[in-house]
């Protein structure tokens, strides 16, 4: 915890949540983070609806900044999924939850096999317990941003975790890919099953920073405004 710490605590970045101390009390060693007062991602879409390409674009690239600032410090996310990301009362977008996060090149932190991470929005290789990368985090990042436009995990939803991890690990194909976005195309890269094709995260902040640039809109600001609302999935009746 206290080699986990001192990586946060050096990433600085407006959409990362800080790291400000580490405390030891009674009960062991706590962490004092910054505090976010807002709902997440998956809470806000649920409750006021999807969000269009604009905003797609600033959420997507606003976290790709974060990542891009751990990612320089050395520390992988592992676990980018939409309830990982806060809006705040102003509509900005912070990414949270490092707790799984694991310094690159420190062995002892992470067992060869693990798995860590949810699966809806696991990259292939991370349900295959094979080793995380920034193309990694890249790919749940890319998740994320897709279910803000469907309001559903790109490779749909799954009976159990089990089913989810499964498909992920399988590699199994996008189906949920918002079909009328201008960032189709880009997401189905970044969501490539082989990490090797995907665009380098930098290269997804160049065409983000592009397309925002010629809508005229800059990459700071809220992320989200009302589109419509996800459809539901249909409820399943077990036989009696």
């Amino acid at each position: 915890m206290l080699r986990e710490a001192r990586a946060l605590a050096a990433v600085r970045h407006p959409n990362c949540v800080r790291v400000f101390d580490i405390v030891q009390d009674p009960d062991g060693l706590a962490l004092v983070m910054e505090y976010i007062e807002g709902a997440s991602l998956s809470e806000t879409v649920l409750k006021n609806g999807l969000i269009d390409d604009k905003l797609a674009a600033r959420l997507w690239l606003n976290m790709a900044d974060a990542l891009a600032a751990a990612h320089d410090r050395g520390v992988l996310h592992r676990d980018v999924k939409p309830s990982n990301v806060i809006v705040d009362n102003q509509g900005t977008a912070h990414l949270i939850d490092f707790g799984i996060a694991r310094s690159k090149g420190d062995s002892t932190l992470t067992a060869t096999g693990m798995m860590v991470g949810t699966p809806d929005f696991l990259a292939p290789e991370t349900a295959r317990g094979e080793t995380a990368s920034p193309a990694s985090d890249s790919w749940q990042l890319a998740a994320t941003v897709s279910y803000a436009l469907t309001g559903h995990p790109p490779r749909g939803s799954r009976e159990n975790p089990i089913s989810s991890l499964m498909a992920a690990a399988q590699g199994e194909p996008i189906t949920k890919l918002p079909q009328n976005s201008a960032h189709a195309r880009l997401l189905l890269s970044a969501m490539d099953p082989e990490p090797r094709r995907r665009p380098t995260l930098a290269q997804v902040r160049g065409q983000l920073s592009q397309f925002l640039d010629q809508a005229g809109m800059s990459k700071e600001g809220p992320v989200t405004r009302i589109i419509s609302k996800p459809t539901p999935p249909p409820t399943k009746h077990m036989p009696m």
